[in-house]
């Protein structure tokens, strides 16, 4: 299995009132993909995070293996949703690792 985590911060030039926004619909769209992509095992997006944090928002999820990553990676729903986040963020950051 792959874990594949992603941490972001919003843009400088996002309020308070937005932030809270723009997380219920990054997490409404990036976990409504479980069900909707193959080999997608788990997925929760992880926000408010607390102050003493170094990012903003995070991604935590579980894929059945190398193969389900990328179909992820490139499918229309995902796309849809991190064109969105790409234009709230910056300052992405990735890890995918190996879990048995």
């Amino acid at each position: 299995m792959v874990r594949h985590i992603v941490m972001w911060n919003f843009a400088d030039n996002i309020g308070e009132e937005k932030k809270l926004e723009y997380i219920a619909r990054i997490k409404a769209e990036l976990e409504a993909l479980l069900g909707v992509v193959d080999g997608l095992l788990e997925i929760s997006v992880i926000a408010p995070i607390k102050e003493s944090s170094s990012f903003e928002l995070a991604l935590n999820s579980l894929l059945k293996n190398d193969k389900a990553l990328a179909g992820y990676q490139v499918h229309p729903e995902h796309l849809k949703a991190a064109s969105f986040i790409k234009s709230v963020t910056q300052n992405r950051k990735c890890i995918d690792f190996y879990e048995d």
